[in-house]
C-alpha cells in the first residue's frame, strides 16, 4: 500500500495485489455520518486489476484506513449468549495450526430423525455469507412454532468460524498452513478440515446428516448445488426458496459436481449422500435482500424437513 498527499491536501491510496485482483469496493464514514461507498470517480483500477488508486478529498478530521472491527468473540458471541441460555452446546472439535479451539455449537434432541450441518467463515475475509448465515440460524434457533418443531426432530451442528487462524490473522483465503481449507475436503491436510470431517462422521453415526450448506461471498449471487442424490435431500427445498424471484433478481444455480476437488459441498455429498450446497452471497448484495432469502430459505428448509418423503 503507497499513501501520498497532493499539495491540495488530497490524499491517494494505491492498493498493490500479490497474487489477486481488487474485489472490495471501498466505503467511507465521515463523523456523525453513515457509512457510504466511495464514488466511482474516486477509485481508478488498473488495467490488470491487481492495483487500485483511492483519491480521498482533504478533511479536517484524522484519515483511519481499517476493516470494520470484529474480533473472534465477536462472532462466536451470539452462539455463546445461546449456550448460557441453554439452547446449544458448545464443542470444540479440535484446534487450529496456532491451537486457536474449533468450535462447534450443536442442538441434539434425544430422538433426532437426522443432522443439518451449518458453516461460514472458510475464507477470512468473505462478509456477505457470514450475515446470511446469522440470519438463517437466527431463525432456525427462533421461538416460532415452525423453528420449535423443527428442533424437536433434527440436530444441529453449527460452525460460525471454520478457520480461526486466517480469521485472526487477516488472511485472504488460507489458514496458517497456506491451505485454502475448502480445497481440503478429501485430502483433509489440515488440523480445521480434519477435525470438522471427523465430528460430522461422529454426527452421521448418531443421526443422519440429512444437508450440509456452506455459505461464502463472490462477485454475485450464487449456488452450487451438485445434482440431487438418490438419498433424502432437505436441501433442495431451500435451494428452489433460493432461487425464487423474490425481487426481480434472479440468482445463479450451477449443478455441476466436481468429485475429488476438495471442496466441502462435493465431499459431503459423496461422503454422506445427501444435498450438499454452497451458497455464494455476492459482495455488494442489499443487506435487505440477504437477509429476506435468508429467512425463505431457512423457512423451506424446516418446511421440507416435516415431510416424511424428504426421511431415510
Amino acid at each position: 500500500m503507497v499513501v501520498a498527499n497532493s499539495a491540495g491536501g488530497e490524499t491517494r491510496v494505491t492498493l498493490h495485489y500479490d497474487g489477486g485482483r481488487h474485489r472490495y469496493a471501498p466505503w467511507q464514514a465521515q463523523p456523525g455520518s453513515p457509512v457510504q461507498r466511495l464514488a466511482p470517480d474516486q477509485v481508478t483500477l488498473a488495467p490488470d486489476g491487481q492495483a487500485a488508486t483511492i483519491r480521498l478529498p482533504a478533511a479536517p478530521v484524522q484519515l483511519l484506513i481499517a476493516q470494520p472491527p470484529e474480533s473472534l468473540d465477536d462472532v462466536l458471541a451470539p452462539f455463546e449468549a445461546r449456550v448460557r441460555a441453554g439452547q446449544l452446546q458448545r464443542v470444540d472439535v479440535g484446534h487450529s495450526l496456532a491451537r486457536r479451539p474449533i468450535a462447534s455449537y450443536w442442538h441434539r434432541p434425544p430422538a433426532a430423525r437426522g443432522t443439518i450441518v451449518l458453516i461460514t467463515r472458510q475464507h477470512p475475509p468473505e462478509t456477505t455469507g457470514p450475515q446470511a448465515f446469522a440470519h438463517f440460524t437466527d431463525l432456525i434457533l427462533g421461538d416460532s412454532v415452525a423453528a420449535r418443531a423443527f428442533r424437536a426432530n433434527h440436530a444441529l451442528m453449527i460452525v460460525p468460524l471454520a478457520n480461526p487462524d486466517g480469521f485472526v490473522l487477516g488472511h485472504w483465503r488460507h489458514n496458517l498452513g497456506g491451505v485454502d481449507l475448502n480445497r481440503d475436503w478429501g485430502p483433509f491436510t489440515q488440523p480445521e478440515t480434519r477435525a470438522l470431517g471427523e465430528a460430522m462422521v461422529r454426527a452421521a453415526g448418531v443421526a443422519p446428516i440429512l444437508a450440509v450448506i456452506d455459505f461464502h461471498s463472490t462477485q454475485r449471487d450464487v449456488v452450487y448445488a451438485p445434482p440431487r442424490p438418490s438419498g433424502p435431500d432437505l436441501g433442495e427445498a431451500m435451494l428452489q426458496a433460493i432461487a425464487s424471484d423474490l425481487d426481480g433478481a434472479s440468482i445463479r444455480i450451477d449443478r455441476a459436481h466436481n468429485p475429488g476437488n476438495g471442496v466441502l459441498k462435493s465431499s459431503a455429498r459423496d461422503r454422506f449422500g445427501v444435498g450438499a450446497l454452497t451458497w455464494e452471497v455476492g459482495d455488494d448484495s442489499p443487506a435487505e435482500r440477504t437477509r429476506r432469502l435468508a429467512e425463505a430459505a431457512a423457512l423451506a428448509l424446516m418446511a421440507s424437513a416435516r415431510s416424511e418423503r424428504t426421511m431415510r
